[in-house]
């Protein structure tokens, strides 16, 4: 899911996101939920939660990755990220 509207996402735009890519209920995406021990996100939902985060404007470095456990995580490396022309 791309954001057109070259606007950051807020957090609940973003746990929507989040709630298709992992194929999660969005109420269990929670800004403490951890990808592995609560949400039991798999290597493919990894890389493809990746790509997701990629096509609302943010760049995920490879080594960037291993630093995001939380949903809280992977949304403050979003909003520090962000840019709308990428």
């Amino acid at each position: 899911m791309a954001n057109n509207s070259n606007e950051k996402l807020s957090f609940e735009e973003f746990r929507k996101v989040l709630a298709e890519v992992l194929l999660v209920p969005e109420e269990r995406i929670t800004r403490e939920a951890s990808f592995t021990t609560d949400l039991t996100v798999d290597s493919i939902r990894w890389v493809e939660m990746a790509l997701s985060i990629e096509q609302m404007g943010v760049q995920v470095p490879t080594e960037a990755f291993w630093d995001i456990n939380t949903v809280g995580d992977a949304y403050t490396f979003y909003e520090e990220n962000y840019s709308p022309d990428a």
